[in-house]
């Protein structure tokens, strides 16, 4: 969703590959202020938002002991007994997950000969749901969800890195999610051991409340920011006779050196990390309507709705309001000429 507007809109400096720390704070606002001589705004961030997605409620289908008699050359009996006790419910999501798995997994394998079954046609439907269910749960409610919005200081330098970290468990979860959507068979205990190592290393990342923290405070930064650029064009202070000034020329300066080397970047770190989450994600939206409608990015970083794209809007103004007050200098921006 990101990507795509980066280069076009960036056409006061050329795109570049060095990755900033963190969002514009104040010092970058105050920077802003100098050179404009206006004086520098609040800076309101907004609260991250509780989570908006009810917890998952499981179809509570159940086969009875009985009609699991039918399902003994799939060996569903034991797994079935276990299942539905309480302790069986209880289990954490990842095991959860795994049990539901099994059970879908092993009636599908009697689909020939139990098919004109009415209790065994329900049964495999609501299995089917509750595999995308334990998956919802596993990846909003479980332990290694409920790390990812830690409040702790991050233990990566920046926002890529911490990216990069996620990215790199992801690659070893995203794959048996989707494999269990798509009806394969379940994992060995081996693969599920990578499985569930991965998913901690997920949680240990604490990425969505760090991107969620960038988004918001790059959001909130741009709307100060922007609000400055509109009082410095309207007064006109610094070519009030649309000649470049030296402190028009100091302007031009600080947004082809400071503002080109530092805020734009800080900003496009965002929004390339925003954008490659959604490219993880993606494939398993894809693969179920369901999770699409509950696991969107705004739910997942527990942000205001419509923040991800009031970002993305901000940061289009913010540039437009540059080339609106370099071009009182008659000071032309100078054009990107990268798609980097």
């Amino acid at each position: 969703m990101f990507w795509r507007p980066l280069c076009i809109v960036w056409i006061l400096a050329g795109c570049s590959q060095t990755e900033p720390l963190s969002a514009p704070g104040r010092d970058a606002l105050e920077r802003i202020g100098n050179i404009l001589g206006v004086a520098p705004t609040e800076i309101h961030v907004l609260s991250r938002t509780a989570p908006t997605v009810a917890a998952p409620e499981f179809s509570e289908t159940r086969i009875a002991l009985t009609d699991a008699l039918a399902l003994g050359d799939c060996g569903l009996v034991p797994l079935i007994a276990e299942r539905n006790s309480a302790l069986g419910r209880q289990k954490a999501e990842s095991t959860r997950f795994l049990y539901e798995w099994r059970i879908w997994s092993g009636l599908t394998a009697c689909h020939d000969q139990l098919a004109d079954e009415a209790w065994f046609l329900e049964a495999v439907a609501g299995k089917r749901a509750d595999v995308e269910i334990a998956i919802e749960a596993l990846l909003t409610r479980g332990d290694e969800a409920q790390a990812l919005q830690s409040a702790l200081a991050s233990p990566y330098p920046d926002l890529k890195s911490s990216a990069d970290a996620y990215a790199t468990a992801w690659a070893d979860i995203a794959p048996l999610l989707l494999r269990a959507l798509t009806g394969n068979a379940p994992p060995t205990d081996a693969e599920f051991q990578r499985f569930e190592l991965a998913l901690k290393q997920w949680g240990m990342t604490q990425h969505h409340a760090e991107l969620g923290r960038a988004i918001r405070e790059s959001a909130a930064w741009l709307l100060s920011a922007n609000q400055m650029l509109d009082v410095a064009i309207t007064e006109n202070r610094l070519c009030p006779m649309g000649m470049a000034t030296a402190e028009g020329h100091q302007a031009a300066t600080f947004v082809q050196t400071y503002f080109a080397n530092t805020i734009q970047q800080q900003i496009a770190t965002v929004m390339q990390s925003t954008a490659r989450l959604n490219r993880l994600w993606e494939p398993l939206r894809d693969a179920s309507p369901r999770l699409a409608k509950h696991l969107m990015t705004e739910d997942l970083l527990r942000l205001p709705s419509g923040m991800s794209v009031a970002l993305e809007a901000r940061w289009a103004t913010h540039i437009e309001k540059w080339q609106t007050l370099l071009r009182q200098c008659q000071l032309a921006p100078r054009a990107a000429t990268t798609n980097s």
